[in-house]
């Protein structure tokens, strides 16, 4: 959830379950579009909408058996975006929790590329949302502009390779040193995302490479084991106890990538 004027708002959160219609399809949460529109492949795209809880929209969202589309990382900022204006201009509740908030909004359960990049989806869309009288044009006028120069950086990226450093905002830099200091994300994110993607368009799950370094530390550990009073049938019972990780039974937060 979204902490906003000293309280978290459930309704905030992409997972928040609601219905509403975008590119044609209906949805039952922000996270949906975001995990079904990482892929050009339209019969994963209609799993992953067909489904119908988190856990099945996280885990087919998740899938690198179907290719993500070329432009997912310039476009992904703009895909959360528009699921998040569409859930909160087509329901009336959640329109006005949003835009009865106040101060500022933030995250702070997923990476910091997505923590930075929904609170400023969210911030955008409740200034949108306002009455025309309440809106401050200078808002959503800077936070379109900063979305639209991710968005054409990361287009430099994919076109030549090389991003031009004008236009490279301080989130996008948040979010590749979050991915260099091997940080915890959500998800996507993920996604995103989560997510926090993301040059690569996954943030490497962080849970899994503490398992696999504890699992190589322990084994070499065992391994160099000088005592020779171990009987080998217990040693190998040890290593097989150490090399099997344990299996999260709940997805990670939201968004990765």
């Amino acid at each position: 959830p979204a902490s906003v004027d000293g309280k978290l708002v459930y309704e905030l959160d992409n997972g928040f379950v609601c219905k509403f219609s975008l590119e044609g399809f209906d949805w039952i949460m922000a996270e949906q579009v975001f995990q079904a529109l990482k892929f050009s492949d339209s019969d994963h795209k209609l799993r992953i909408q067909q489904a119908t809880n988190s856990q099945d929209i996280f885990n087919l969202g998740q899938s690198r058996q179907i290719k993500l589309r070329e432009d997912w990382e310039e476009e992904k900022v703009d895909v959360m975006y528009r699921a998040n204006y569409a859930k909160f201009s087509q329901n009336s509740n959640l329109r006005n929790v949003l835009t009865s908030t106040k101060g500022p909004i933030s995250f702070s359960r997923s990476s910091a590329f997505w923590n930075e990049w929904n609170a400023v989806i969210l911030t955008l869309v409740r200034e949108q949302l306002k009455d025309a009288a309440g809106q401050d044009q200078t808002v959503i006028q800077n936070l379109q502009t900063k979305m639209e120069n991710y968005k054409n950086d990361q287009r430099d990226k994919r076109n030549t390779g090389n991003a031009n450093p004008s236009t490279v905002t301080n989130i996008a830099n948040a979010s590749t040193n979050n991915v260099a200091n091997n940080t915890n994300s959500d998800d996507e994110p993920m996604e995103e995302e989560e997510n926090d993607d993301m040059g690569e368009e996954e943030e490497e799950d962080d849970t899994n490479v503490n398992i696999n370094t504890n699992v190589n530390t322990n084994v070499t550990s065992l391994r160099n084991n000088t005592n020779r009073n171990i009987p080998r049938q217990q040693q190998q019972q040890q290593l097989n106890r150490i090399s099997r990780p344990a299996i999260s039974s709940s997805p990670k937060q939201g968004n990765y990538g």
